[in-house]
C-alpha cells in the first residue's frame, strides 16, 4: 500500500454534550437529563487541553479506517449496558 502520509490520527467522533443530550432523547423521550458545571480551576486547565479537532481524513482517505461507534451507536449501546446494569 502507498501510503501518504507516516503518522496517522485515529478518534471515533466528536460530539457537544447538546449533541449527546440529543440522542439520548431520541431514545428515551422522558428522560430527565441535568448537567452541573465543574468550574474549579482543574477542571478549567483539562477543558483547556482539549480545545482541538483532530483531523481522520488521512485515516480514511488512504488506510479506509472507520470508527466502529458513532454518537447514535455509543449512545444506545450504553443505554443497553446500563439497563443489563453494568455501570462501572
Amino acid at each position: 500500500r502507498n501510503l501518504k502520509k507516516t503518522i496517522y490520527n485515529f478518534h471515533g467522533f466528536m460530539a457537544t454534550v447538546s449533541d449527546v443530550t440529543k440522542v439520548i432523547m431520541k431514545n428515551i423521550p422522558d428522560a430527565q437529563i441535568r448537567f452541573d458545571w465543574d468550574n474549579t480551576d482543574e477542571m478549567r486547565l483539562y477543558n483547556s487541553a482539549l480545545n482541538y479537532e483532530m483531523d481522520n481524513t488521512a485515516s480514511f482517505r488512504d488506510l479506509g479506517w472507520k470508527p466502529r461507534y458513532l454518537l447514535k451507536q455509543m449512545v444506545q449501546d450504553f443505554i443497553q449496558e446500563v439497563k443489563r446494569g453494568r455501570t462501572d
